[in-house]
């Protein structure tokens, strides 16, 4: 699959059919897929006003998710559709630079640093993840989130088996 670049009109919507079923409609101006060239070739457009008819208004709600929520429609020639309204735009946000990343990246261990070694009974946070690094106005990286957390106390034996912590960042071993 090659990436290919899609502009469609203002105002019209890009939907993509895999195997006959849609799996979004997309209000975009500039849509980056990752389709091969038939499924490119086969992407359509669709005006604000179809879309409309099509869910009678976004009258059925059929999910939700983090991207957005998901209608029920039925176009003109009966064929049922699943059309999803993003809740943010694909705009991509301003970047961090990356002097401030690693900025952030050293305040982030610097907490867990003080968790550590600075803290008496000391923390084990389980739980790291970037979205548990909070910033705050002046972009100060702050550990949060303690819900897995333990308390590790000197002179403890008891070692707990009980793997916790986020799929994707824990530790392998």
């Amino acid at each position: 699959m090659r990436k290919k670049l899609i502009d469609p009109k203002p105002g019209c919507f890009v939907s993509q059919f895999v195997s006959d079923q849609l799996i979004s409609v997309l209000p975009a101006q500039r849509l980056v897929s990752s389709l091969s060239d038939a499924a490119t070739e086969a992407a359509h457009c669709f005006a604000l006003s179809e879309i409309d008819d099509a869910t009678r208004k976004f009258e059925k709600k059929i999910g939700s998710g983090g991207f957005g929520v998901v209608y029920y429609g039925k176009m003109k020639d009966g064929k049922e559709i699943a059309v999803k309204v993003l809740t943010r735009p694909l705009t991509r946000e301003r970047s961090i630079s990356w002097i401030k990343r690693l900025e952030i990246a050293e305040d982030a261990a610097k907490g867990i640093e003080y968790l550590h070694t600075g803290c008496v009974p000391t923390i084990i946070h389980r739980d790291l993840k970037s979205s548990n690094i909070l910033l705050d106005k002046h972009m100060k990286a702050k550990v949060s989130d303690f819900g897995l957390s333990k308390l590790a106390v000197d002179g403890a034996t008891h070692v707990s088996s009980i793997v916790r912590g986020t799929v994707g960042y824990l530790d392998p071993e």
